[in-house]
């Protein structure tokens, strides 16, 4: 079986402790990234990937808290482990820090040992799991079982517990709450560590037997009297979820219990989610087969009768547009089962949790994935459109040098254009003016443009991108290619959405006639135009002008 090394991101503004702490986590066979703030956290997560995070509560800029809710927020990263980190060892802290979704709450004072165990016990936790969970999941009560030899504990564990809502089941012995969890189903089970019949480390590893293979396994927290190194120690490495002390504030043991419980419902609605993206591909395959014989008996009736072709033709643009109308309205609906099926293929074909056996199977898992990835960014760019159009765009504005996004646009082009055996000349001048946009949407802009001149250019042709100021003062990105070219008096179709001029140019050059409006609707977003010129057989100059009231000189 194949053993992945797991990479942490330790995210902590004091280079002493960040080294010690990745001194301490490479001796134990862990791969590590380091940054310095939660605004290099953000940016670096989508590249780098980490299994866990370790984050320092208190940062300059934007606060460890503020970092996990901007990340619990985001779909992609609610399956993420976190585990803050802080001098602060108030319940106050302690419980910001849960409150905010992480996963777990170490002071720095702890030993390094007890911190190990607990990364340890989330990487186990968050294996595989990347589901989106929200608030409502967590709204059924949940059945919680404490098992403790203490009447007097038990009784107070019960009415705190009841009174946050949950259902609540007590056992004065290991061997009681063993006989209850054959008969009962429950969510979370407290432990009592010091126990005369059978002690919690006992009843831990038998709860582990258990819930080994379920789909949504009980979570177990330990709790003791003795809250010595050792005992935390045992507990931990006996299986625990987590570990609590009976001195420790009780609203610290309400939040650790709302942390775990959130951890378990990832786990559930992973388990959902995989059983409703098995129906919908089955139904899926069902509407797909009877649209198809559908589309047959259509066809052989407009064989048959030449004056229902206008007819047809007429049917299939109003079709277009209702699907366009749907697609439209749909997309946020299938961007989450989306990139499940993107992130799984992934996880499978990576094989981290062992070998998948047949090459052909990887080869199949790469198809689904490289296919997810398409289907993923005809759906943004649709999303993109109707943002557009409904005046929903929010831009992140500030000043860069014009050359950064024009430079990575054509970095990301370079592959398709090399392909296709087009040249690619790009002259952008390092001195170029600055801009103030938002350069995301400005590279977007010119990586469209590049992608149309490219894919419209024939073999042997050229691409030339440049910089230029306009003689009203204004920045002109100018993108000229030696491609097929566009009539004239198709111009304005081709800038309206889904606009392709003709249907066998859309089908040996795949797209969805969507580039060009958005590259239009980006450069209007920030008072600029796009401009378009082209004689068929000789090529086309597409400019994207923005004015001069947002130039800035170039950076000294």
């Amino acid at each position: 079986m194949m053993i992945t090394t797991k990479r942490i991101m330790v995210v902590e503004d004091s280079p002493t402790q960040a080294l010690v702490l990745q001194h301490a986590l490479e001796n134990q066979g862990f791969e590590t990234i380091c940054v310095h703030s939660a605004e290099d956290a953000l940016s670096s997560i989508p590249t780098t990937r980490p299994d866990l995070l370790l984050v320092d509560y208190h940062l300059p800029g934007m606060q460890g808290d503020e970092l996990c809710r901007r990340l619990r927020d985001n779909v992609n990263y609610q399956g993420l482990a976190i585990l803050m980190l802080t001098v602060d060892e108030t319940v106050a802290a302690e419980l910001r820090a849960l409150e905010s979704g992480a996963d777990d709450y170490v002071p720095k004072s702890e030993h390094s040992d007890i911190l190990m165990l607990r990364i340890h016990s989330l990487l186990r936790k968050s294996a595989g799991n990347a589901a989106l969970v929200s608030d409502a999941s967590l709204t059924r009560k949940a059945r919680i079982m404490a098992i403790d030899d203490s009447p007097t504990y038990l009784a107070f564990l019960e009415q705190e517990l009841t009174d946050e809502g949950y259902e609540v089941v007590t056992a004065t012995s290991g061997g009681e709450g063993i006989r209850l969890a054959g008969r009962q189903s429950f969510d979370c089970v407290l432990v009592d560590f010091i126990m005369p019949d059978m002690d919690g480390g006992v009843v831990c590893e038998h709860f582990n037997r258990i819930r080994k293979g379920a789909p949504t396994p009980i979570v177990i927290l330990m709790v003791s009297s003795d809250e010595r190194k050792e005992t935390v120690m045992r507990a931990l490495e006996s299986g625990a979820d987590d570990f609590v002390g009976k001195s420790t504030d009780v609203a610290v043991l309400r939040g650790r219990i709302r942390a775990l419980l959130r951890q378990k419902a990832r786990n559930e609605q992973t388990h959902e989610l995989i059983e409703e993206i098995r129906a919908a591909r089955d139904n899926l395959e069902k509407v797909v087969e009877e649209r198809t014989q559908e589309l047959k008996r259509e066809i052989e009736e407009r064989k048959r009768i030449e004056d229902e072709l206008r007819e047809a033709k007429e049917r299939a643009e109003m079709a277009s547009r209702a699907k366009s109308e749907f697609l439209a309205n749909m997309s946020h609906e299938l961007r989450t089962p989306l990139n499940a099926i993107i992130g799984f293929s992934d996880f499978i074909r990576n094989e981290v949790l062992g070998p998948v056996g047949s090459p052909q199977y990887i080869e199949y898992l790469d198809n689904i994935h490289d296919s997810g990835l398409h289907l993923l960014e005809i759906i943004n760019d649709i999303l993109d459109i109707a943002r557009v159009e409904g005046g929903r765009v929010e831009l992140s504005e500030d000043v860069q040098p014009i050359s950064r996004a024009v430079t990575a646009a054509v970095r990301l082009i370079k592959e398709q254009a090399r392909v296709g055996g087009v040249t690619l000349v790009a002259e952008v001048a390092p001195d170029a003016p600055s801009l103030y946009a938002d350069h995301r949407i400005i590279k977007q802009a010119c990586l469209n443009l590049l992608s149309n001149a490219v894919k419209f250019t024939p073999e042997g042709g050229t691409v030339q991108v440049g910089v230029a100021s306009g003689e009203d003062g204004s920045l002109e990105i100018r993108i000229a290619d030696t491609g097929i070219g566009i009539a004239p008096a198709d111009i304005e179709k081709v800038l309206a959405p889904f606009g392709q001029v003709d249907s066998s140019l859309a089908r040996r050059h795949a797209g969805t006639g969507l580039g060009l409006p958005l590259a239009k609707a980006f450069a209007e977003l920030h008072g600029g135009e796009l401009g378009l010129s082209s004689t068929p057989g000789k090529g086309t100059l597409a400019v994207l002008r923005f004015p001069a009231d947002r130039l800035r000189p170039p950076a000294a």
